[in-house]
């Protein structure tokens, strides 16, 4: 027999060189052969197998149990069943990875064989994917199968070997959120044939009868029976038949033994420091591999889900670290017990397949616990960005997890992760080539592999809430199906992968579609915001803030069902494209905007930003973009052509604000530039002009005008005084129908520039040829209306609304408490009015503003007119750990303190006032008046 790698040309994974193995096409036809004792697993390999031959040939492959005599066979089976394996094939297979699997070939035999159940099962669909160009694209609906099974009639082999073994040991989809019962068959099949792993729901056994026949064959031996997470104690010590006999083993709460579950109905807190609970929960564990073997059982340590409710008693307060204790950290205590019972179980069963959770309020370093190299660690992820690579700096909460994470690499050697991504919940999200890089970095550190929360379309969900729970599987095919393949080779080209899967998903509409989605992978990449549970998806409404990106991906997806006119199928795909569009994108952004109202913001850069002219900088995709531009001067203020569309993007840094201004001009020609130097009558030009009006205490603004060539006049007003530098930086283009202006503008020279700040900005638009159109700005404002400039937030603010833009449905300003107050005005002039002892009030609640050990030095600045005193009061209140409180924490209310009172003046001014928020508090802030006040402007800043 010849021997040689499979290493084959191969047009969509079909063989195309000399065959040894004809699979079909001769006569007579192989036999599948499966052991007489053959795994369930086994026998669906060989029904796989069989029905994908005769979708791609017609021909149908039957199957017999050894032993057989037919003259051309394919054996499938596992290293326990085959008991004539060869010797070097059988030393190999028990010697590697869970899952791996050895595919050989000669003249008259096709071998499929795994290390152990379900792995042959692998081995057969890889076969499949590889060697006849199967694809299961996407979960099977009832109308779409979402596979591509290539024609050929006939399909032959060349002699050879392939040993294939996954990556990571851990590539789970487990089912959440929906009924055990209903069993999301279409979804798990599918998962199993892209190389997933998948558990029963919810550790819910195997043998349990609705369950037993789909699950069997394509539940890896290892997870035949796992058990423990959430209840480990109460499934090993059951209230029902211990909490009377003895109380002693339940929490000790306020005084005395009681059963609190925390709002989780049936699963306690438990005395952990008891001996006997902790042997209760040994014999549990031990009992479960006595009756399923080493092999077939993984047990997991965890505690019931909440945050309060841990036991108060001298033994367990011993298992805490020295120094104050606080509830939302029992790590210590936690994992110095687990050690403890696991010491236990190991020595009775020294292959144990042991595992515990770093989650939640046991997810810090525990103090003087020494792991056991052989217990895997659960890292339970959450609180993680997924807008960001977890090795990406700029991102402080993944700073923060990947800080805690090493620190867990650095205990154990076994680390993997239990994701959060689908419980954002992600929707529509294009993260396939961010996921690629984040798995070759799980590879680089070591980790073992990764768990997600799978949200199977074909579930029964659980409750009425989140009804898009359905589409977060469907809307992100490409990801889950790249996702599979990664986790077994992280080299694999995943930008090769998606031009192939979505060539085949979208057929004729095809070019199109890589278009489309190439473009919507370039928002999502570049845009800056974060998201992921627990704090939502702040990312999706900001993607299509890029000017023209919703009409471009709109043009796509028109260009592609006219490609695909007459194909049911991918008409059918197109329309679920469209749909997951206007659901998860544009109405997001839609409802951003209006939100926004009339706010401005210049978002934090997310990389370096080069003046060029070009605007193709990455960081441009995340900033954001005005377009509102309308005639200036005209009494009927109509809203500027769309030939000559203007757009300003802006973007900041920690000293800069960035603006790119894209105005299009169907005349290029055309354009005046009369002005060729610094200062000159540029606003005589064709030109872009933009005024920033930071909070200083004299009210000065500052304007800047450039025109297309890139002549610049900059002046301080009132009083035009061109003597003054800005400093600017500006390159532009002229195109055949736009021109561009990209400008820095170092604004640290011109005012402090802290993040949080509110300055106020307008721009303008002059058009000097000759028709009617000729002068454009911002909402029709007059160019030197200082009192009607939007706001442009600097950065993300420490102070939310604090321009008073954005209204509740009953007209109240969002974020701010009032009383006897009132938001007065329209478009940029909104302001709060207060009445006579009316107040406004908003807690500080931005993360570095949080209560903390530090003392936090901050700024309040505001712009303030009315008769009498306006006050600023500090409120002030502490939150103490609690374990029996309701949300896990007792407030203490301080005295407010009276910062200032400032005598207010018809005229607006501007105010500022210092104050420390001490070591150990949170701070609001408070206006209150005796008689009018008209607040805006408001800002805190971080000194």
């Amino acid at each position: 027999m010849r021997r040689l790698v499979f290493g084959v040309c191969m047009a969509l994974g079909v063989l195309t060189t000399w065959a040894d193995f004809e699979l079909t096409g001769s006569t007579p036809a192989p036999v599948i052969v499966i052991p007489a004792t053959a795994e369930a697993s086994t026998e669906l390999a060989a029904q796989e197998l069989s029905e994908y031959v005769a979708k791609a040939s017609g021909v149908t492959l039957s199957t017999v149990r050894a032993p057989s005599t037919a003259p051309r066979q394919i054996v499938l089976g596992t290293v326990a069943t085959l008991p004539e394996l060869p010797a070097a094939i059988r030393e190999r297979l028990t010697k590697a990875a869970d899952d791996a699997f050895l595919i050989q070939t000669s003249d008259e035999r096709l071998l499929i064989v795994g290390k152990h159940g379900v792995a042959e099962l692998y081995g057969v669909y890889y076969f499949l994917q590889h060697f006849l160009g199967v694809r299961w694209l996407a979960p099977a609906t009832a109308d779409d199968d979402g596979e591509h099974v290539p024609k050929q009639s006939k399909i032959s082999l060349p002699a050879g070997e392939l040993f294939r073994q996954p990556h990571f040991a851990v590539r789970r989809l487990d089912q959440v959120g929906s009924a055990w019962q209903a069993i999301p068959k279409h979804g798990v099949t599918w998962a199993v044939r892209n190389g997933y792993q998948i558990a029963t729901p919810y550790s819910i056994p195997v043998s349990n009868p609705p369950l037993t026949e789909f699950y069997t064959p394509r539940l890896p031996p290892y997870l035949t029976s796992s058990a423990g997470g959430h209840t480990t104690f109460s499934a090993a010590v059951p209230a029902k038949e211990y909490f009377d006999e003895h109380p002693e083993y339940f929490t000790f709460l306020d005084g005395k033994r009681v059963l609190f579950d925390g709002g989780h109905k049936g699963v306690y807190q438990y005395c952990i420091s008891n001996p006997e609970v902790q042997k209760l929960v040994v014999e549990k564990i031990c009992q479960q591999i006595a009756e399923h073997g080493v092999e077939k059982t993984t047990y997991c340590f965890g505690m019931t889900d909440t945050s309060v409710g841990w036991c108060e008693c001298d033994a367990c307060r011993a298992l805490d670290p020295p120094g104050p204790y606080h509830y939302l950290n029992i790590s210590t205590r936690f994992h110095k017990v687990v050690q403890a019972m696991a010491a236990q179980v190991y020595a009775r069963y020294p292959k144990a397949r042991l595992s515990t959770w770093a989650y939640h309020t046991y997810r810090e370093i525990p103090e003087g616990v020494q792991h056991d190299p052989r217990m895997r660690v659960y890292y339970c992820i959450h609180g993680r960005c997924y807008g960001h690579r977890l090795d990406d700096p700029s991102c402080r909460r993944n700073r923060q997890q990947l800080e805690l994470l090493n620190k867990w690499r650095e205990r154990s050697s076994d680390v993997y992760l239990y994701e959060y991504l689908t419980c954002t919940p992600t929707l529509y999200v294009p993260n396939e080539r961010v996921q690629a890089q984040e798995i070759r970095l799980y590879r680089d550190w070591g980790l073992t592999g990764t768990k997600f929360e799978a949200m199977y379309a074909d579930s029964r969900f659980v409750g009425a809430k989140n009804p898009s729970r359905k589409d977060i599987f469907p809307s992100n095919w490409q990801w889950l199906y790249v996702t599979g393949q990664l986790l077994w080779d992280p080299d694999l080209d995943v930008d090769a992968m998606l031009s192939e899967i979505e060539g085949l998903y979208y057929g004729a509409a095809g070019p199109a579609m890589s278009k489309y989605h190439d473009l919507r992978r370039r928002l999502w990449e570049n845009t800056p915001h974060c998201m992921g549970y627990p704090t939502g998806d702040q990312r999706r409404p900001n993607l299509l803030n890029q000017p023209g990106s919703r009409q471009e991906l709109l043009r796509y997806l028109a260009e592609a069902e006219t490609l695909a006119a007459g194909d049911a199928k991918v008409m059918a795909r197109l329309a679920r494209d469209r749909r997951y569009l206007e659901d998860y994108w544009i109405a997001p952004n839609d409802e951003m905007r209006a939100k926004a109202s009339q706010a401005l913001m210049a978002p934090t850069a997310s990389g370096k930003v080069t003046i060029d002219g070009d605007g193709s900088d990455k960081a441009w995709v995340g900033a954001f973009y005005t377009s509102d531009f309308r005639e200036s001067f005209t009494p009927e203020k109509a809203a500027i052509p769309e030939r000559l569309q203007t757009t300003v993007g802006m973007l900041s840094d920690a000293e800069n604000l960035y603006f790119l201004v894209t105005a299009m001009e169907p005349n290029p020609a055309g354009i005046v530039t009369k002005a060729t130097e610094k200062d000159g009558t540029i606003w005589s030009d064709d030109a872009i002009e933009c005024f920033l009006y930071p909070p200083s205490a004299d009210n000065s603004y500052y304007q800047i005008v450039v025109n297309p060539r890139g002549v610049v006049f900059d002046a301080i007003n009132p009083g035009a005084d061109a003597s003054f530098d800005s400093g600017v930086e500006v390159k532009t283009r002229i195109l055949s129908d736009r021109y561009v202006i990209e400008m820095r503008v170092p604004a640290a020279r011109l005012a402090p520039f802290r993040r949080g700040e509110i300055w106020r900005v307008h721009f303008a638009r002059n058009r000097r040829q000759e028709d009617a159109a000729k002068n454009f700005s911002l909402d029709a404002v007059a160019y030197h209306d200082t009192s009607s400039y939007r706001s442009l937030a600097i950065g993300s603010p420490y102070l939310a609304n604090g321009s008073f833009d954005d209204l509740d449905e009953n007209g109240k300003p969002v974020k701010w408490a009032v009383s006897k107050a009132e938001v007065r005005g329209e478009g940029p002039n909104k302001a709060l009015e207060i009445a006579a002892y009316g107040h406004a009030y908003q807690l500080l609640t931005d993360r570095e503003l949080w209560q903390s050990p530090q003392p936090r030095p901050i700024v309040v600045t505001f712009r303030a007119s009315g008769q009498g005193k306006l006050n600023l009061s500090i409120l002030r209140y502490t939150d103490t750990p609690d374990a029996k409180a309701k949300h896990g924490y007792h407030r203490t209310v301080h005295p407010t303190l009276r910062l200032a009172s400032f005598e207010l003046a018809e005229e607006p001014a501007l105010f500022t006032a210092s104050h420390v928020i001490p070591a150990g508090e949170w701070a609001g802030i408070m206006f209150s008046t005796d008689k009018k006040a008209v607040l805006d402007d408001v800002a805190v800043t971080l000194e």
